[in-house]
């Protein structure tokens, strides 16, 4: 790429605003075609500010920053922006595009305006531009594509002759070029464009679309789209029950969503959707297209299921189902299949697969399915993470290799969810491969590959600047490449089907509608254009096997619920070769409280690490360890908690005695979105250590709290965070009484504030667990701060409410053990070390605070726990008075009786947990 200095492009750039002028009657003429002022400026402007918009330099299809459409519009539905501009390596996610038209046109338009909004809103890109030279308009892309409202979204305008005012150019060239979208002038632009804020938001958050990415926005959607569908099939199909619901939803859905997909890359060039009811029902017409494209496409998407009429299916009313076609369309939506990162359909996919359709009486609920409920949530992998992890195992296997060479290796996800690494995997592997046939074309040639233009249309070159061809991977080999190396396992079968669609998007997305019409007619049409991979991607229990039933019978549904899967019946070539090269991905969060007896008391027979407390990530770390092969790689992202919580000792002694290599690196806690939640990211290579201890340095303690004696907090307490509200909201006085992180300290509440009814009206969940005395733990803090909150008084989200599960739950005995000298070691060596500058405890920290078991037994039975009780009673009511006092004889009195009280709580601790004189001289720092 040739790197200029603004004034070498402003020279460049001033040359061509006077070509333009000179011949300005000639260049704006009807006949002057958008191709034209395209090749003759807009090009030649782009690379002035030092873009390879021709691809001297970047030959490689699967690297190029930019990427030039040359294809026309087809009928009245344009599929592609002309120009999309990214930075290596990143080159799938546009920085922002720029739409070109004719000169003659007259570029403030709202139909132009929408085309180019809905191209980059789809594309995640804040800001686009449309330009045919002589003008240049900046438009805001960050809100929902809106016809209506498209005209609202202009930035600025520049006509040519500005192109020569060198503050104006200035202005250009600091925004888009190369130089200056490598240091981020896209993003700190769009950061600075004003923001709806207040009651604005509201009235414009559909009506004008709102600034809401694609994601949410298909989010929501789908969401009502599920609803509706759900309510009619029930209606019609009185007797589904909640699986079969969930399922015929899905599949109708997956169905659409490929449809459109197909339509946008044109590589179906009928518009089925939009037509879907103008010769028969619309259901009948979806259920004869899906017939028809099963032939062509196979897989699982279009395969015969219980909505095409088996079992008696009764198909839904026509005029909902027909509403969610048209919604869909490609007349109608602002959704741009071909244009949405498959990534982010992952993304999307991976949040609506976590609720289930639920019958009740003649109606249906969506509600969050048990496990998501029992993780919390749904935590979709930022692609960086993803991309970060396979980039530093798959990328590093791949390496150097030849194509026949990386065919035998083998790459999983035993938890794939959505399939949003496996996506990763492959398109990795493609880029190598890509890369791999232009560096050896006599390969390319004998393997092949197809021999193409570096642009896609070559009529528009002459041969002196025509660009050098390339070499492809063609439909075939790219199929051969997804069956060969890519595989999956996943409990639900929802996730199953979405990360097949999502792997067979991925496979179709850089096709045309040449190659893949081309393939299906090379085949005779007797071969489906997509392989098949239901041997490849499982619907299974990766952590639990057939050996489950041992003679055992398991009713339907828990038989469903638990879904035995054997990694030899359902992989036996890769197991038979000594397992998988590579195995990365996100398991599941749930510790041993959120499982069910049967699967508790399995892992626990079955699993090294299942023998203490455990979390199910640490069962998917040994999992995975014994499928993969040794000198081969297992990488997860997980909680960082695993390296410091005692109770996973077990894995970290797996690790150490099954690894011959080690890396980690922690994350902080913003990686989920809405979820605080420290994670760490591991890459371990398989094989016999060497008497490392890859945890000792840092993290091994002096003293553990282990052993059946302990149980983790949230057995004994629920445990939720406090209102989300603002310091705004807070006042002096009110009806309603609230607690903020800065009100509380160890034993005492220091001050209260108030909200208005309006603010307390707004929450309509959680209210109730402020209904009862709890104990409050303060999020922020160099060890653990707690005090009593009595009933009916709120807290704000920096405080943590532990409500007791039951009657028998001391919350005097229990506030004595979290304030002592005891928990204070705990914190220092487990939840934040003295090298943090900001400690704070997260809510997943609170939750697996070990706690001694019986501590909800009767006080009487145990004299430690009783005096604890009643030293704290007493404790508090000397905080509350120090309050009060005026003098310092008084104060100096009070002072020393709470210390003495505290030190009592201490050695009561001390007796209660069995610790040795050495075990407290370690606890108190001697």
């Amino acid at each position: 790429m040739q790197n200029l200095t603004f004034e070498q492009s402003f020279e460049i750039v001033k040359t061509l605003v006077k070509d333009f002028q000179d011949g300005l009657s000639y260049y704006t003429a009807k006949e002057y075609l958008e191709a034209q002022v395209r090749k003759d400026f807009i090009d030649k402007f782009f690379i002035a500010l030092g873009w390879d918009v021709n691809h001297e330099h970047q030959k490689n299809p699967y690297e190029q920053e930019v990427k030039v459409e040359r294809t026309m519009q087809i009928g009245d539905n344009p599929k592609y922006a002309d120009y999309s501009f990214c930075l290596a390596p990143d080159f799938r996610q546009p920085r922002f595009l720029v739409e070109a038209k004719k000169p003659s046109h007259d570029l403030y338009n709202k139909d132009y305006y929408f085309q180019s909004i809905r191209y980059a809103w789809n594309n995640q890109t804040p800001i686009v531009i449309l330009t045919d030279f002589e003008e240049f308009h900046v438009i805001d892309s960050r809100y929902k594509p809106d016809i209506e409202t498209a005209l609202q979204r202009k930035i600025n305008v520049y006509r040519f002759t500005e192109f020569a005012d060198e503050e104006k150019f200035r202005y250009i060239y600091h925004l888009f070029s190369r130089e200056s979208v490598a240091e981020n002038s896209i993003e700190k632009f769009a950061e600075s464009l004003k923001k709806p804020a207040g009651k604005a938001v509201q009235k414009t958050l559909f009506a004008m679309g709102g600034v809401q990415p694609v994601d949410e926005t298909f989010l929501e959607d789908l969401d009502e789209y599920r609803k509706t569908l759900a309510s009619s099939f029930k209606k019609t199909n009185p007797t589904l029950n909640s699986y079969e619901l969930t399922e015929a939803v899905q599949r109708t859905l997956d169905r659409l969503i490929f449809i459109r997909f197909l339509e946008d890359k044109l590589i179906e060039n009928e518009h089925y959707v939009s037509e879907f009811g103008d010769k028969a029902s619309a259901w009948q017409e979806f259920i004869n297209v899906s017939r028809k494209l099963d032939a062509k496409y196979n897989g699982i998407v279009f395969k015969p299921h219980l909505i095409d009429g088996k079992n008696n299916f009764n198909p839904p009313e026509d005029k909902n189902f027909g509403d969610i076609c048209d919604d869909l369309s490609h007349i109608n939506s602002p959704y741009l299949f071909n244009q949405i990162p498959i990534h982010i359909l992952g993304s999307i996919y991976e949040r609506f697969l976590g609720k289930i359709v639920v019958p009740k009486g003649r109606g249906i609920t969506v509600e969050e399915k048990p496990e998501v409920r029992k993780a919390g949530g749904v935590y979709y992998t930022p692609q960086y993470i993803v991309e970060y992890i396979v980039n530093n195992t798959v990328g590093k296997l791949i390496e150097g290799k030849t194509p026949k060479e990386i065919s035998k290796l083998r790459f999983a996800d035993i938890a794939c969810g959505s399939g949003s690494f496996l996506i990763t995997v492959f398109d990795t592997i493609l880029k190598y491969h890509g890369w791999y046939y232009n560096e050896n074309p006599e390969q390319a040639k004998k393997d092949g590959c197809i021999l193409v233009y570096n642009l896609k249309d070559e009529s528009f070159f002459d041969s002196e600047t025509r660009p050098d061809k390339i070499y492809v991977l063609s439909l075939q080999q790219k199929g051969t490449i997804l069956k060969n190396n890519i595989y999956g396992v996943d409990i639900d079968s929802q996730a199953v089907e979405v990360t097949q669609v999502s792997l067979f998007l991925k496979l179709l997305e850089d096709e045309t509608p040449a190659s893949a019409n081309e393939t299906w007619n090379m085949f005779g049409k007797k071969e489906a254009l997509l392989p098949s991979l239901e041997n490849n991607i499982i619907c299974g229990n990766s952590l639990i096997g057939s050996d489950i039933y041992d003679g055992q019978l398991f009713s339907g549904e828990e038989e469903r619920k638990i879904n035995p899967m054997d990694f030899e019946v359902a992989f036996p070539e890769v197991m038979k070769n000594g397992g998988f090269d590579c195995i990365v991905g996100n398991p599941p969060y749930v510790g041993i409280h959120g499982i069910d007896d049967i699967q508790t008391t399995y892992y626990k027979t079955k699993y090294v690490v299942g023998k203490k407390q455990f979390n199910l990530f640490s069962l998917f770390i040994e999992r995975g360890l014994a499928l993969i092969s040794n000198n081969n790689f297992l990488s997860f992202i997980i909680p960082s908690l695993f390296l410091k919580g005692v109770q996973f000792d077990p894995v970290r002694n797996f690790i150490n005695n099954n690894s011959k290599e080690f890396y980690f690196e922690e994350k902080g806690d913003k990686v989920f979105k809405n979820v605080q939640m420290p994670t760490m990211i591991f890459i371990l290579t398989k094989g016999k250590n060497d008497s490392k201890n890859f945890f000792k340095k840092k993290y091994s303690p002096n003293l553990d709290f282990e052993g059946t004696k302990f149980i983790p907090l949230n057995v004994l307490f629920d445990v939720k965070r406090g209102l989300e509200i603002g310091k705004d909201k807070l006042i002096n006085t009110g009806k309603f009484k609230i607690l903020t992180g800065k009100d509380i300290s160890q034993y005492l509440t220091k001050s209260i504030s108030h909200i208005d009814e309006s603010t307390y009206s707004s929450f309509s969940k959680n209210k109730i667990y402020f209904e009862q005395k709890r104990i409050a733990i303060r999020e922020t803090g160099d060890r653990i701060v707690a005090t009593i909150v009595k009933a009916n008084i709120l807290t704000t989200r920096s405080i943590y409410n532990l409500i007791p599960r039951s009657k028998k739950v001391n919350i005097f005995s229990v506030l004595g053990i979290l304030n002592s000298t005891y928990y204070y070691y705990y914190y220092k060596r487990f939840i934040s070390p003295e090298t943090n500058i900001f400690p704070k405890i997260r809510i997943i920290q609170v939750k697996e605070i070990p706690i001694l078991k019986n501590l909800d037994e009767s006080q009487s039975s145990n004299s430690s726990l009783e005096k604890i009780s009643i030293l704290v009673q007493d404790l508090l009511k000397y905080k509350d008075q120090i309050k009060e006092v005026n003098s310092d004889n008084d104060l100096n009195r009070i002072n020393s009786r709470i210390k003495s009280i505290t030190y009592q709580i201490d050695q009561f601790v001390y007796k209660l947990y069995d610790l040795t004189p050495e075990e407290i001289k370690i606890i108190e720092g001697e």
